[in-house]
């Protein structure tokens, strides 16, 4: 028998064991240490996640983060999935529907995921549920000893260093797109050991900087002043990224379809574009509920 519970309580190992199963065949792989450093990134609510367990094995998990996000308390799925031998029985419509009802009570207005776009199974399941495609990112993944930075100089000047957290309103005038919950200012917030941060200067003034998780290989943002671009900013930035790296991969995640701005700098680069994914939201209107 199947039986759909929060995971208040439930170790980090078995949530490990569920996700390696769930997510064997993706393109990105994670370790037990990427999960649990990912989960308190993204705000990780063990309270508000479900999972569907047959005795003692999670078979089935959403795992839900809380945070704000476009102005409003929102909860991000972070990860659902189901172990191979457990698919086709709808236990994520059924987490979803056991989950909804706590969402709702501690007043969070909308309920946001990511999902590859050829996932099509999990994405008429999302849609049965309610939620919508909003935004479309790509993503970019390359083994980090075979990038090769472009020999672009940095103009005269200029000059590149690590910087401490620059501010909320300083780097949100830099943005070309409002960055995903995954690399969104509160996500990097919640790990500052696990963060750095590089700045590009023209004098005192910042024109540029950009933001590492140099030990899972993202570049989570990057962002050049646009009065100081088509200055080797970005390359410079980017390559003191590199530098600060100890993964063995590099990747971009959720970059915005609709800016070719950070999307032909990612490929100018040497950076390959490897897939897509959809943004889905859901408002979480007291009125109405999620359907089995």
């Amino acid at each position: 028998m199947i039986i759909v519970k929060p995971l208040t309580g439930i170790d980090i190992a078995i949530i490990n064991s569920a996700w390696q199963d769930a997510f064997k065949d993706y393109p990105v792989s994670w370790t037990k240490t990427d999960i649990e450093k990912m989960l308190v990134r993204r705000g990780y609510v063990p309270e508000l996640s479900f999972g569907a367990f047959e005795g003692d094995e999670l078979v089935s998990f959403t795992l839900n983060c809380v945070g704000e996000y476009d102005g409003m308390l929102s909860a991000y799925d972070t990860g659902t999935g189901t172990r191979p031998a457990f698919r086709g029985r709808s236990l994520a419509a059924r987490i979803f529907h056991a989950a909804e009802p706590f969402l709702k009570q501690q007043n969070i207005k909308q309920y946001i995921l990511d999902v590859m776009q050829d996932n099509t199974n999990a994405i008429a399941v999302y849609k049965k549920q309610g939620l919508q495609i909003t935004r479309e990112f790509n993503y970019f993944v390359l083994p980090a000893d075979e990038l090769h930075l472009p020999d672009k100089a940095l103009s005269e000047g200029y000059q590149v260093k690590e910087i401490e957290f620059p501010g909320r309103e300083i780097m949100q005038h830099m943005w070309d797109f409002h960055p995903a919950w995954q690399n969104s200012i509160e996500s990097v917030l919640r790990v500052p050991a696990d963060i750095k941060y590089i700045g590009a200067f023209a004098g005192d003034t910042l024109a540029g900087y950009g933001i590492t998780a140099y030990e899972s290989g993202d570049i989570t943002q990057i962002a050049v002043d646009q009065g100081h671009r088509r200055q080797g900013i970005g390359t410079a930035i980017l390559r003191a990224m590199l530098a600060l790296n100890t993964a063995p991969r590099v990747k971009a995640i959720a970059t915005d379809v609709d800016c070719a701005s950070i999307n032909l700098f990612l490929e100018a680069c040497g950076l390959p574009r490897k897939g897509c994914l959809y943004e889905m939201i859901k408002e979480l209107d007291p009125q109405t509920s999620f359907q089995l």
